[in-house]
């Protein structure tokens, strides 16, 4: 983790936590854990939210791509019992 922030961005930083733990982190986690303001976790969220890269559910983020696998997965179980 010190690694990557040493020569990271915050939003390399950020993105790559996400990542690597899809749905285990609120901003207040990622502040704790980066050491980030929570100004700056704010914006490094609302940047990477609008690039299409990660996503807010319930609190939590997520890769985007990680959020379409699970909608699909939702959806198709739907298609099954209905």
């Amino acid at each position: 983790l010190l690694q990557t922030a040493k020569k990271g961005t915050p939003q390399e930083l950020v993105s790559h936590l996400v990542s690597r733990q899809p749905g285990s982190f609120s901003e207040k986690e990622l502040v704790q854990l980066t050491g980030l303001s929570p100004e700056e976790v704010k914006a490094v969220v609302s940047e990477l939210e609008g690039k299409g890269e990660i996503v807010s559910f319930d609190g939590k983020l997520y890769p985007t791509q990680h959020f379409e696998k699970l909608k699909e997965e939702v959806l198709e179980l739907l298609k099954e019992h209905h």
